[in-house]
């Protein structure tokens, strides 16, 4: 085998068992008989009877050769070889050709299906949408990164299944998942729901801030900010129509982040504990006067 499920082209193997006495510099010469090795990369624990070590090759030809054995004998050790999966292939985007035996690409096309039509890039795109839509976020995400033509399909689906998004979709997902997914369909998102939970909020509003220009209405729960997190996430919504913010200990610098908001229709602040606010503001041509623990809107 050559490639992974999406005919894309290994560059990276998978060493699952390796003796704890083993050093990545007994692999570098075995392996490098194969091809021109970039990288060894080991993973011990101490609690593990096994280290783990992955390979990446400089050409995915050189990895082939590896992947035609199941095993291979490294001073005295046997040691099982397995591919790494297709999101860790740095050739995943250029997925969707078809090697020839002779090793070479047809350049005249950047699509090429296997002739028994088994592979999954025949479908048309309203197949591969149907597939995408029954999948849940976080694996809608890792569908997008298998190949360009994917992306490509999950950024139609996102156009309109993600103008809102509900930010509880996003709960058990990684940082880099939600990285990926606001390149893929920030730019299609209007309306955005719920708390950023996150270990680093302010990594999630730099994916925000960065992906997301065309945000209109944003409601946000039990979400703590500093006030430069804020300011830099306001300034990123020059179309902002609604805002509303519960669970936030509100002082004056937070007014000032928002005093270009020209289009600002609605405003709902609720404080927390430590609600320090002026007791009259004006941010564009909204004018709110503080009662207890909010700011309501004189009309």
């Amino acid at each position: 085998m050559t490639s992974t499920e999406g005919n894309v082209r290994r560059n990276n193997i998978y060493i699952s068992k390796m003796p704890n006495e083993m050093s990545g510099n007994q692999l570098w010469p075995h392996f490098s008989k194969f091809g021109k090795v970039v990288m060894v990369r080991i993973e011990s624990d101490v609690s593990d009877e096994y280290q783990r070590a992955f390979i990446s090759f400089r050409d995915t030809g050189a990895a082939s050769r590896v992947l035609r054995k199941k095993f291979h004998t490294v001073n005295g050790f046997r040691l099982p070889v397995f591919p790494i999966d297709n999101w860790n292939q740095p050739a995943a985007d250029n997925a969707c050709y078809c090697w020839p035996s002779d090793g070479k690409l047809n350049k005249t096309t950047d699509i090429a299906m296997p002739l028994n039509g088994s592979n999954m890039l025949s479908l048309n795109d309203d197949c591969l949408e149907i597939i995408c839509a029954s999948l849940n976020l976080r694996d809608q995400v890792r569908f997008a990164n298998v190949c360009e033509r994917f992306r490509e399909v999950f950024t139609m689906f996102s156009k309109r299944e993600y103008k809102t998004l509900q930010l509880e979709l996003m709960r058990e997902m990684a940082l880099w998942e939600k990285r990926d997914f606001f390149r893929h369909a920030g730019s299609n998102i209007e309306h955005i729901i719920g708390e950023i939970s996150c270990e680093v909020p302010e990594r999630m509003v730099q994916c925000i801030v960065v992906h997301c220009p065309n945000v209109k209405k944003l409601c946000l729960d039990n979400t703590a900010m500093m006030p430069d997190c804020f300011t830099t996430l306001m300034w990123s919504m020059p179309k902002l129509e609604e805002l509303t913010w519960s669970e936030l200990n509100y002082v004056d610098e937070y007014t000032k982040s928002m005093a270009h908001l020209n289009k600002l229709r609605s405003l709902s602040i609720c404080g927390g504990y430590d609600f320090r606010g002026k007791k009259r503001i004006q941010i564009g041509h909204l004018f709110l006067i503080k009662e207890k623990k909010k700011y309501i809107v004189l009309f």
